[in-house]
């Protein structure tokens, strides 16, 4: 997995994301980590000492970010940065204060809740049905992602960012037995290949959005309204949708007698 850590570009940053401190221990777990060239030098820290700590110096952004798995800042992303990082990556920002380290912990973290999240919702889904677990699970990650809008620190981040992720399994999961139950029969493959095929094809509008509102607004806190506003988005889109009707008890019950 590889890491990214891009020179600061914000006027008057002279922070960076990592130390060479940090470099050791994210090479200690595993990752390939990539520093932009000049990076730390705001910060008094040369490319020689990030070399010496086993991070690999890149000459420009584009080849710091690109293939980047998980891209490490202080300041959120200008419009040029996101349109370099792939579709998909993690941006972590320091936001709410958590440490290098912390974040590939949330990130473990957080893949373990948005499992047992899934394993419970399918319990749900059994009763009520997909529709209802999708509309709660877009409900309660609108409202943790508008928590952290306001609230600051680890602590914040820690509670109401692993509650984003409770609610991320059961949507994704009730999502594709809602579609089960839509696809007419024999045209399964054909809508799960479209699903995929849109999922991909949108992936870049919550990162978008969160460099236009941290742009616009000059914060990096106010990037999270991009993703509320992608969540609102598919709420919105999937409201009106009916869920089929069951047929199962008519069927079962055989053709009714002309009276």
């Amino acid at each position: 997995m590889r890491l990214a850590v891009p020179k600061e570009i914000r006027e008057g940053e002279t922070r960076v994301a990592a130390t060479p401190e940090s470099v050791k221990k994210l090479k200690g777990l595993g990752l390939d980590v990539v520093v932009q060239a000049g990076a730390g030098a705001g910060a008094k820290i040369s490319d020689a000492d990030y070399a010496a700590a086993g991070a690999t110096i890149a000459p420009d952004a584009a080849s710091t970010l690109g293939g980047a798995d998980i891209v490490l800042k202080v300041r959120g992303p200008s419009a040029a940065e996101i349109s370099q990082i792939k579709n998909g990556a993690v941006l972590a920002v320091t936001v709410y204060g958590i440490g290098e380290g912390d974040v590939l912990v949330f990130g473990v973290v957080a893949n373990v809740v948005a499992a047992l999240g899934a394993l419970v919702a399918g319990r749900v889904d059994d009763r009520t049905g997909p529709k209802a677990v999708i509309v709660a699970s877009l409900l309660g990650m609108i409202a943790c992602a508008t928590v952290l809008l306001f609230l600051s620190g680890p602590a914040a981040f820690w509670v109401f960012g692993l509650g984003l992720c409770l609610f991320v399994g059961p949507a994704q999961s009730s999502s594709r037995t809602y579609l089960c139950r839509l696809a007419p029969p024999g045209r399964e493959g054909e809508l799960f290949g479209l699903y995929a095929t849109t999922g991909r094809a949108v992936s870049f509008l919550a990162p978008t959005l969160v460099g236009v509102f941290t742009y616009v607004f000059g914060s990096d806190r106010a990037g999270i309204v991009g993703i509320i506003v992608v969540l609102a988005a598919g709420l919105a889109a999937l409201w009106p949708v009916r869920p089929p009707v069951d047929t199962t008890t008519v069927s079962s019950a055989g053709p009714v007698a002309p009276g």
